[in-house]
């Protein structure tokens, strides 16, 4: 669609001499964690998967802007920080520690989205865009014990592509 013509674009300028462009391929850090990712998650067994060019550093962070949903103002209270790597991606911080208000654009009839829980944590970032933990309790549990959560894949994948296409997106907030 649409929504995809700034991604398709800053593949094929920038990505696709590299032979980066693929729009549906994972990313991860390394081979190794690639190996884990497929025997953990048989569904992606044939997944395409970037990793980092050896002798280059296995981590480096894109950043990106989480800005208000279609049909809402973004301001600066609403406004959070997405982050992505090969390893984990998502939004470190909540806003002030706690939820946001998204008001309706002038000329919208749409009710105020309010206490919207945004960021506050990471994934794994081939698990990203996919179901959320049944409640932050299980979440958290999981995470003290050392555990894995089991929970439906997403749809399809945040590439390097999309990637690059956030984090080079000023026209999105024109």
């Amino acid at each position: 669609g649409s929504h995809l013509l700034w991604v398709y674009t800053m593949a094929q300028a920038v990505l696709k001499p590299f032979g980066l462009d693929g729009k549906n391929s994972y990313m991860a850090p390394d081979d190794a964690t690639v190996e884990r990712i497929r025997r953990d998650n048989p569904q992606l067994k044939d997944a395409e998967f970037l990793v980092p060019a050896p002798g280059r550093p296995k981590t480096f962070v894109m950043s990106g802007t989480i800005l208000a949903p279609t049909g809402y103002r973004a301001d600066k209270a609403n406004v959070v920080s997405f982050q992505v790597s090969p390893d984990y991606t998502g939004s470190p911080f909540s806003p002030n520690n706690g939820t946001v208000d998204y008001p309706s654009q002038r000329g919208r009839k749409n009710g105020r989205l309010a206490r919207r829980a945004i960021g506050g944590g990471f994934v794994e970032t081939f698990a990203f865009g996919g179901e959320a933990p049944a409640s932050i309790e299980v979440a958290a549990e999981a995470a003290r014990a050392g555990r894995t959560l089991a929970m439906r894949a997403p749809r399809e994948p945040l590439s390097l592509a999309k990637t690059v296409g956030i984090s080079s997106a000023g026209p999105a907030s024109a």
